[in-house]
């Protein structure tokens, strides 16, 4: 939808859904209704996501793209880690209903931001007067050609490409590493190492906090360091969550100290990655599809986070009042590594998507 109809106008319904969602969860009485407005809700934050991407793709040249996505990335680091504290500050003051009632309002910022300040694509504002001709050429220097108006068979193209497939499985491995130690840790902290909830409200926002630094440090990397370069940014990230996830389950209980050190370790090379990895699809394929390879990538890097935290809660073992989390951090090392090896045959060229045109097929380069 967002290659057919533009990234503005399904980015403009997403964060409408997702903003009024929030606030009716504020008037929920029952679980059914609990039910139906967190299915409501995925559904509009999950159709952020891809034209988002999209934005990004349209907008930044080829060698700014791993500095603004990983920028990008730093919202739902930066979000994790600040609206836990802020959700308990309203809840303790005025109730949890009214998290969700103000909790709404950045939605609304968010719609203006967009309607005012966001523009489809950089030819639409080329056309308009309002980027000039030299900017215009700068954003599209370096970017996979657009693909011949009326052209047919480029999907098809798309998913028939290995390297697409790789990328989705490393990306499947890389949201099981991510969403599978987030679901779980803070009930580590607390089951296994006894630390109170003021104290692990803290300490599980410590991988968010210096996250947020590492994802711009790795969009920095790409773009100046590996000139452009995505998988030795991917590989430095996922070899070093492998000791960081391993180490994290085997600490003994209440070494506060060391659990800090790993947290903060893990938050680094967990999310060097984002900037890299968003911005693999947006150089490997042409813009007018690049929705729809995001799209489909993350559908299937999803699987990833629904599935880890499912398989890691069979593998925590309790015996007794004590709770042992080891064989699911080594899971999580496991998933890591996974992707490593996945990542390591990412080829990183511009796609050769041939399309048929008035009886003849074309190259896009």
């Amino acid at each position: 939808m967002s290659d057919r109809f533009g990234a503005k106008i399904m980015m403009g319904i997403a964060i409408t859904t997702f903003t009024v969602v929030t606030f009716l969860t504020g008037l929920i009485q029952s679980l059914k209704q609990f039910f139906m407005v967190r299915v409501a809700l995925g559904l509009g934050e999950g159709q952020h996501w891809t034209p988002s991407l999209k934005i990004c793709a349209d907008w930044f040249a080829a060698k700014e793209k791993g500095r603004a996505t990983g920028l990008y990335t730093t919202s739902f680091t930066i979000g994790p880690a600040v609206a836990p504290i802020a959700a308990s500050l309203i809840a303790a003051a005025f109730g949890w209903r009214y998290v969700f009632f103000l909790l709404a309002f950045p939605g609304v910022i968010g719609i203006l931001f967009l309607y005012f300040f966001i523009i489809n694509t950089p030819k639409e504002a080329h056309e308009k007067g309002k980027l000039s001709e030299s900017e215009y050429n700068y954003i599209n220097a370096g970017l996979p050609p657009p693909l011949s108006k009326g052209a047919k068979g480029v999907y098809g193209s798309l998913l028939n490409d290995p390297v697409f497939w790789l990328y989705s499985l490393a990306f499947f491995f890389n949201l099981a590493v991510f969403w599978g130690n987030t679901t779980w840790i803070s009930s580590f902290l607390y089951e296994q190492h006894k630390v109170n909830i003021a104290q692990m409200g803290v300490l599980a926002s410590i991988p968010f906090i210096v996250g947020a630094m590492s994802q711009v440090l790795g969009g920095y990397l790409m773009d100046k360091v590996f000139h452009g370069k995505v998988k030795p940014v991917l590989l430095i990230s996922f070899l070093g969550c492998i000791p960081c996830l391993y180490a994290i389950g085997k600490i003994k209980t209440g070494n506060i100290s060391l659990l800090i050190i790993l947290f903060a370790l893990l938050g680094f090379f967990a999310n060097l990655n984002w900037g890299p990895f968003i911005a693999f699809i947006q150089l490997r394929y042409p813009r007018e599809i690049v929705g729809t390879a995001a799209g489909v990538s993350n559908f299937i890097g999803q699987c990833g986070s629904f599935l880890s935290p499912i398989i890691a809660g069979f593998l925590i073992v309790k015996t007794g009042n004590n709770v042992f989390y080891g064989n699911a951090f080594i899971f999580f090392s496991l998933c890591a590594l996974t992707a490593a090896i996945f990542s390591l045959f990412l080829k990183e060229e511009t796609l050769r998507i041939k399309s048929y045109v008035s009886g003849e097929w074309q190259g896009s380069e």
